[in-house]
């Protein structure tokens, strides 16, 4: 039996009462790949992502996680799942749509990981400070840049 359509039920009842949005009738597909593929997807082939990245959502694909991951075993696994529901719900309900697209894209990560490390904490987990990776490499001077 596969426990994973479960975990992602219970999961996105957990963004609801960490971040507000209603639980949708259909819920996000989910699947796992390699560092490498998850790399080129990531980057379209254009830089070194290579085993950094965990996961990530496409609204044409879903939720993709790397496949090093086991989110029904390892909390900071289902911690990585759930920052990436959150993204699904962002997107289904436009959170940021009003934005120009690098400041939506710094919105949405602020809240993923204030959603994720709310979660890690209810299990004394550290946080993931991949929120201050996203704003060190760039990401605020690129939307100022953006701007002009």
């Amino acid at each position: 039996m596969d426990l994973l359509p479960a975990l992602v039920a219970k999961l996105l009842i957990t963004a609801k009462m960490l971040a507000g949005y209603p639980v949708p009738a259909v819920p996000p597909a989910v699947s796992f790949a390699s560092d490498r593929e998850l790399a080129a997807i990531a980057c379209e082939g254009g830089c070194q992502a290579h085993g950094l990245l965990n996961g990530l959502f496409l609204p044409e694909r879903g939720i993709v996680l790397s496949r090093r991951l086991d989110p029904l075993r390892d909390v900071r696994a289902r911690a990585v799942l759930l920052h990436e529901i959150v993204h699904f719900l962002q997107e289904r309900h436009g959170r940021f749509a009003d934005r120009p697209a690098c400041e939506r894209y710094l919105l949405r990560e602020r809240e993923a990981y204030a959603v994720e490390n709310r979660y890690l904490a209810r299990y004394q987990e550290p946080p993931n400070h991949g929120w201050l990776m996203v704003v060190q490499n760039g990401g605020l001077l690129a939307c100022r840049d953006d701007a002009r």
